[in-house]
Order: structure tokens, then sequence, then C-alpha cells
């Protein structure tokens, strides 16, 4: 079963707050995705972010390619970029769903028609945002139509992994939820200095995408260059 399929019976609800947050957000892949997943956000539970025991030197603020990218941590700089490994174009459990679409994103099903995991990378202008947990939270707020408030209320802080030695280093914002046909789980980074950023939209039809996404997060890890 597609994602097309999963969502096409609801309707895409761009009020007010999504259609001021998509003139906040502008991001240069064309067709951003305003999804059907509105209300019914919740907090991700205990599971968070360690703190960071790091002490960002103030000579050398740019991050290399093994340092920590905490919300804490000094960001990545312009003209940074980050991307999706694609760990799973070889995984027998995964299918393609859409292939890349040319602007920065495609999917992937599992197999069994059970589980659709979407991918966006790409570039933004400025948000306006204070930093880059905010700014992640804006996208969080565009993707789910729901209000900033209710996102940074609702959103944790919870891994993405490095490409660069794997283990915990970078920093996201995710929420999860459910809709009248399946649970999901969204987990985003945006780099507000570098002007990129990431995300992956997941949704499984048994209720299980809070468990898969750890498969999602172990498998695509993130390039930083």
């Amino acid at each position: 079963m597609t994602t097309h399929s999963r969502t096409a019976s609801a309707a895409l609800r761009l009020g007010a707050v999504g259609l001021l947050l998509a003139a906040a957000l502008p991001l240069s892949a064309c067709g951003f995705p305003f999804t059907p997943y509105a209300g019914g956000a919740k907090n991700l539970g205990a599971t968070s972010a360690p703190a960071s025991t790091d002490e960002p030197s103030v000579d050398d603020p740019t991050p290399s390619s093994t340092r920590s990218l905490r919300f804490d941590d000094p960001s990545l700089p312009a003209g940074s970029h980050v991307e999706w490994s694609d760990g799973l174009i070889a995984d027998s459990r995964w299918t393609v769903d859409k292939p890349d679409d040319g602007n920065g994103g495609w999917s992937y099903a599992t197999v069994d028609g059970i589980c659709v995991a979407q991918f966006w990378q790409g570039t933004s202008s400025s948000t306006g945002a204070k930093d880059d947990r905010e700014a992640s939270d804006l996208m969080l707020a565009a993707l789910t139509e729901a209000t900033v408030a209710d996102v940074t209320a609702a959103a944790r802080d919870l891994a993405l992994e490095s490409a660069s030695d794997g283990g915990y280093e970078i920093d996201s914002r995710a929420v999860q939820g459910h809709n009248d046909a399946a649970t999901w789980v969204i987990q985003a980074r945006v780099f507000e200095k570098a002007g990129s950023g990431l995300y992956f939209i997941l949704d499984c039809t048994d209720g299980s995408a809070s468990t898969v996404a750890d498969e999602i997060v172990e498998k695509n890890r993130v390039l930083v260059y």
C-alpha cells in the first residue's frame, strides 16, 4: 500500500496557520509536502538525547565530521550540507515506494506494505529562528499543520546518527501521533546558519511506527559536509 493510497482520503488542511508557516519556511525543494498529519501529536516519552558533556571550544566553533551536533553545540556554518545515507536502498525488508523526485524527496515501503518512510533533504532560506531547535520545530509545525507552541510542547530531542563513525552525534526534533489510517513519527533537523535540513516521516498501519523509527535512524545515517 503506498503513501498516496494511505492519505488520499484525508484532506490537506491548509489553514491560516499552515499558510503562515509555509511563508516562514521557504524551502528550495519545490512542493514541500504539507501532510495530513494534523492533530494527535504527542510527547515521545522518556527517551531523549543525553545531555552534552563536551565543552565547545571558543577558538574552534566549526564542528568537525566527528564532533557532535547537539542543539547546545555550535551548529554548522553557512554553506554546509547534510543528507541521508540512503541505507534502505539495498535492504531486503524495504522497497522503493516513490523514487527521488529531483527536489530532495523520496520514499520507501516495507515489502509487506505496512510501513512507508518518506525522506527529504535540501536547503532552506532563513526562518528567523533563534537557533536550530526552534527552526526544526518550525519545520515540524509545517509538516503537522500544528501551531509552533503545540509542537514545542510535544516534541523531544532525539538522536540521528552520523555516517562518519556512528553513535550518537546529531540532535533532531521528533513528534509522534496517529491519524485514521496509521501511527506516525516525524523526525527533523534544520541547520539555520547552514541553510540546510532533513526529515523523515514514517507511518505504519499496524501501530508500530515508534518502534520502526529506531530502524530508520539506524539504517539511514546522516552525511555532513
